[in-house]
């Protein structure tokens, strides 16, 4: 399959490629330490935390380029992610933008998708809040795991390159990677396959469960029944899946633009439909499970707690439907994202130990003074 393309699927990947200039602007000294793995010539940005607002010195900085070195000794080797899932996966949110990934679902042409991570990166880490500053490396496996880590079933991460995977000596290799708990990478990557299937085979359970519950399907039932009917393992779509196919035919105006919509749209396609956020969102959750919308998006304000909580994104929004009316009939402020605090408390310590070294400094440096005065 051609792996190579497969970013150019993801609509969102200028914009994602933007924000995260926009909030990393300044930050990269436009400086590299290049290391050779194999055939490859990989670059490690560097990055000035200055810029940033975070509290850098001589000792830091010795560090950054011990570990640099220690790179350019060791090499990086070249990791890739396997998805076998019918739905597109993105990176922990907790991963700076620079490392920001998006892999779509497997098309029905398709066993799977791939991702390739080929860089490494540097970056202040601190055990405490009173410890300083060391720098952390990002292995590209170590970026490839995020997602095998947050989605067990049907997700294969490996250090290689895609076209190892069909390579029947490679596949009868042991793996080196601890997580493969001692199979071979082709039993590793067969195991994944069959947790995909079993994966989907409960979300179509869930699926029919809804539809006599009277309940609508999640897209992610939707997309295992499609993907299943298409590999065979079902012969004919849920009648459920069917009746909601239909019903979704049905063309609505959007609730912005007040324009016909395109049936069943996430979003609508409107020209001139949107402002800032964009497009005006329709359907925020299948927005967000189709990879159209990030989990900050305020489009997703209009879900109930329950449901972001469900789709695992509750702590990036600040507040859901079902909590507004309270909050403003007690006349408060609207409260920030779980994830925006975490931001906030991490910039005050930032801050305070960036005052504590200005005031050593003053310190010293009256000290020095007072000295050469006695002298």
């Amino acid at each position: 399959m051609a792996y190579e393309a497969i970013a150019d699927d993801n609509p969102n990947v200028a914009q994602e490629r933007a924000d995260a200039s926009a909030l990393q602007s300044g930050a990269l000294t436009g400086e590299v330490q290049r290391v050779t793995y194999g055939q490859n010539i990989v670059e490690v940005p560097t990055i000035n935390h200055k810029a940033m607002g975070r509290p850098v010195d001589e000792k830091y900085s010795r560090e950054v380029m011990n570990t640099a070195t220690s790179l350019l000794t060791i090499g990086v080797e070249t990791a890739c992610v396997i998805n076998f899932l019918p739905i597109p996966l993105r990176s922990d949110s907790c991963l700076d933008p620079l490392r920001r990934a998006y892999i779509p679902a497997p098309k029905d042409s398709d066993s799977h998708t791939v991702y390739v991570f080929d860089n490494a990166f540097l970056e202040p880490a601190r055990k405490g809040v009173d410890a300083p500053l060391t720098p952390h490396v990002w292995h590209p496996i170590m970026l490839a795991m995020e997602f095998p880590r947050c989605n067990p079933m049907g997700v294969f991460a490996f250090k290689g390159v895609p076209q190892d995977i069909e390579d029947e000596a490679w596949k009868s290799k042991k793996s080196r990677e601890p997580h493969h708990e001692g199979q071979t990478y082709g039993e590793a990557l067969e195991r994944a396959r069959q947790r995909a299937i079993t994966w989907m085979q409960e979300q179509l359970r869930r699926g029919e469960d809804n539809t006599r519950a009277n309940k609508a399907w999640t897209e992610p039932q939707k997309a295992s029944a499609r993907r299943l009917h298409h590999l065979g393992f079902i012969k004919e779509l849920p009648k459920g899946l069917e009746k909601e196919r239909d019903l979704a035919l049905k063309i609505e105006n959007c609730p912005q633009c007040q324009k016909p919509c395109e049936p069943n749209a996430a979003s609508c396609s409107n020209p001139g439909c949107g402002g800032t956020f964009g497009p005006y969102i329709i359907n925020p959750r299948r927005a967000y499970e189709i990879g159209a919308i990030a989990e900050d998006h305020p489009a997703l304000e209009r879900l109930t707690r329950a449901e972001v909580a469900d789709m695992g994104i509750s702590k990036y929004v600040a507040e859901t439907i079902d909590e507004k009316p309270n909050r403003m009939k007690l006349g408060m402020r609207k409260p920030l994202s779980e994830a925006a605090m975490e931001i906030l408390r991490s910039d005050e310590e930032f801050k305070a130990v960036q005052r504590q070294q200005d005031a050593e400094a003053l310190a010293e440096a009256v000290n020095t003074k007072n000295t050469k005065h006695k002298e």
